[in-house]
């Protein structure tokens, strides 16, 4: 399933989130059932329409957040052999390394350093103008496996859609709190659990990419610079930083890993790189 392994603790986020989304779900049936138990007919066709319900629900909500994100991402430069060749071949030749068709790669002029993916159906990269002018071609190249990897293992972000579909669902319906209250003590550590399994994902993604390009040191640069811009990677060794309790407690509720834990993780497979 992955083709460079995981870590355990991937599978075991995985499998709390999905416990307690269950439970959400199946609660919510159950309660739905319960309130309409007295109108008799209605409480058949609550039993039986619910998961359709939630089902379509799940559909609209998950494109209508890929429709949010494309209207909120300023204008992007799209890329393609005759405007920017080198760049496209280097992405051209990292998607046949990593196993995916080449996406649509788009550039957002703007000075900070990122990039993401999105859209579940025609999944895209977009990469800022500061990370293109700013990185080597070697950081650049994990930067970009690392998106790609995200396109090859999609499902990964599907899942974690769930959680902000729920999510989204109780902002919408917030009179459905008064219905749904028991089940909020349950929301909120599945929250928690499908952010701890974001987390892993960005791992699994920093792994891909770091087996794709078999070049440790530029995966750890990237990522510091990152983390503290140019000027100050130089200055200051990011792994050796010392966390308090307070930036633990904080990243529980992170999407992403702390970026020192991020290049301690690179540092500790780096001997495995062939």
């Amino acid at each position: 399933m992955f083709e460079y392994g995981v870590r355990q603790e991937f599978w075991h986020s995985l499998a709390l989130a999905l416990i307690l989304l269950g439970i959400m779900f199946l609660g919510g049936w159950a309660l739905t059932v319960l309130l309409l138990l007295p109108s008799g007919i209605t409480a058949v066709l609550g039993l039986i329409g619910y998961p359709f319900l939630i089902f379509a629900l799940v559909i609209i909500l998950v494109l209508s957040i890929e429709l949010i994100v494309r209207v909120q991402i300023r204008q992007p430069i799209w890329i393609n052999p005759h405007n920017w060749p080198e760049l496209y071949s280097k992405v051209e030749n990292l998607a046949r390394r990593v196993g995916v068709e080449m996406p649509k790669i788009g550039i957002v002029q703007n000075p900070n350093f990122n990039a993401f993916t999105y859209g579940v159906i025609s999944p895209r990269i977009v990469l800022y103008s500061g990370l293109v002018d700013r990185f080597t071609s070697e950081e650049l190249d994990f930067i970009v496996s690392h998106e790609l990897a995200h396109i090859k293992y999609r499902w990964v972000y599907f899942i974690y859609t769930l959680t902000e579909v729920v999510f989204r669902l109780i902002i919408l319906f917030p009179a459905s709190l008064i219905i749904l209250l028991p089940l909020m003590i349950v929301a909120v550590p599945m929250r928690i659990a499908f952010l701890w399994f974001n987390r892993e994902v960005e791992y699994l993604m920093d792994r891909e990419a770091l087996f794709v390009t078999k070049n440790p040191q530029a995966a750890a640069s990237a990522l510091a610079k990152i983390g503290l811009g140019v000027k100050m990677v130089d200055k200051m060794k990011v792994y050796d930083f010392q966390e308090d309790i307070y930036d633990r407690l904080a990243n529980l509720l992170s999407t992403h890993p702390l970026i020192q834990d991020r290049i301690r993780e690179i540092r500790r497979l780096t001997a495995y790189i062939v």
